[in-house]
């Protein structure tokens, strides 16, 4: 794999942000981490680390709150999620927590 749009990051908070229908064609989440691992089930480390989803709000978005692959030691917390999908799938991943997140009407 030769295309590079990013590196692995190791630190990394998304906070405070507002995502407002989000459905992009083709996405597979609101939030999607999908770095290209080659052979990636003989990973020994998984490509992103420490990351925090918190304080955000989600409005009107039908697809999971987080699609990721390959991360470790993921936080998603105190998110407000109004008319939104609060799913969370992973692959390749671990040390995932999720607390404080709650439902709400869409304003």
């Amino acid at each position: 794999n030769n295309w590079y749009e990013t590196g692995a990051c190791r630190d990394m908070t998304i906070r405070n942000n507002t995502f407002r229908r989000c459905t992009m064609k083709g996405g597979k989440g609101v939030i999607q981490i999908t770095p290209k691992v080659p052979r990636i089930e003989e990973q020994k480390v998984r490509y992103h680390q420490n990351i925090t989803i918190c304080g955000n709000r989600f409005i009107e978005c039908p697809k999971p709150m987080l699609f990721a692959v390959s991360v470790d030691n993921v936080a998603v917390r105190e998110n407000i999620l109004e008319e939104s999908n609060d799913g969370i799938v992973c692959s390749f991943s671990e040390n995932m927590t999720t607390n404080g997140n709650e439902r709400g009407e869409a304003r």
